[in-house]
Order: structure tokens, then sequence, then C-alpha cells
């Protein structure tokens, strides 16, 4: 997908949020914002989605996954271990 189309992903995340906090919503946000090379937004919008969720293993896969973007290995392996508990 082009980096337009991504950014029309976060726009529609946007209406979705204005209608009330919604975890998919932050978590498809922080997913279209890693798309587009910026990992450290998407570790902050799952953040907000965990924040809202904490219990869905697949928020913490790609948490994980923008850390280790992030080269933040630590936090990385921490985040997938937390997904494997779940």
């Amino acid at each position: 997908m082009g980096m337009q189309r991504w950014e029309d992903v976060i726009k529609c995340c946007d209406i979705g949020l204005d209608l009330g906090e919604q975890s998919e919503f932050w978590h498809l946000k922080g997913k279209a914002s890693g798309k587009m090379g910026n990992h450290a937004q998407k570790v902050e919008f799952i953040k907000n989605a965990i924040e809202i969720n904490p219990k869905i293993a697949t928020y913490y896969r790609n948490l994980g996954a923008a850390y280790y973007s992030l080269k933040d290995y630590d936090q990385a392996i921490n985040c997938h271990n937390k997904a494997i508990e779940l």
C-alpha cells in the first residue's frame, strides 16, 4: 500500500477515536504509523491500545515488533513474552 493509503488509514482511525476510546483504532493507527516508518509513534499508539485493553496478545506482539525496529531488543523480548503469556 502506498504512503497516501496509510495516511488515509490514520485519518479513518482518528474519526473512530473521536467516537470513543476504542483500543482497536489505536492499534490500527500504530500499525499504519509503523508501515510509514514511524516506529516511535507506533509504540505510543499501541501503548494507548494496551492501556484500554491489556488482554490482547496481538497488541504486545506488534509493540514488540516496533521496539525491535527501534533496536530496543530488551523491550521487544519483554513484549513478545507478554504476548506468549496471554
